[in-house]
């Protein structure tokens, strides 16, 4: 159930900003094209049971990142102790 939450914030911060983007396909880009601006996801998580997650991308959030000319590129991070 967790894992599920996590995949549903992360696809749903995702698209909140695909959505807020795609009002300015120009500006955007012209911002890829100029800046080579991409989105970039951290992840941090607390490895203490092994497993460090893993995030899903929807077919709706791949095309409009295709419209936008983005890519997408993800940091993973795993700290901690195992759990005993």
């Amino acid at each position: 159930i967790i894992l599920l939450r996590i995949h549903i914030l992360i696809e749903n911060k995702l698209k909140k900003l695909l959505h807020y983007l795609h009002d300015d396909i120009g500006g955007v880009h012209a911002l890829v094209k100029k800046a080579n601006a991409t989105i970039c996801v951290t992840m941090d998580f607390h490895a203490g049971n092994q497993h460090i997650g893993s995030t899903f991308i929807d077919l709706e959030c791949i095309k409009m990142m295709s419209d936008l000319n983005l890519e997408i590129s993800f940091d993973l991070w795993a700290w901690g102790k195992a759990f005993t």
